[in-house]
């Protein structure tokens, strides 16, 4: 699952996605297309701590975590943690 979110007022879902394949090689199984008039993702005082904190906890093997929940709250976050985590699965 992806989330791409763009603002402007000559952005489309369709430059995003042309966006995105062009930083990224995606394929999308299936797209659903929402439009918010405003929004700004931020993260509260203390979120890159907890970050740091949670990513050096022992783990089992074979388990891993992607999201922009992880980096930071925007797609590249999501992207680069899921990057991450199938160069992970690939060693």
């Amino acid at each position: 699952m992806l989330t791409i979110t763009g603002g402007g007022f000559d952005v489309t879902a369709d430059k995003l996605i042309d966006e995105l394949r062009q930083l990224y090689r995606v394929q999308s199984e299936s797209m659903e297309v929402k439009e918010w008039t405003s929004g700004m993702p931020k993260f509260p005082p203390g979120r890159y701590r907890q970050i740091s904190e949670f990513q050096q906890r022992d783990r089992r093997p074979g388990l891993y975590f992607c999201g922009d929940y992880l980096l930071g709250p925007f797609i590249e976050g999501a992207v680069t943690t899921a990057l991450r985590a199938a160069e992970s699965i690939r060693r």
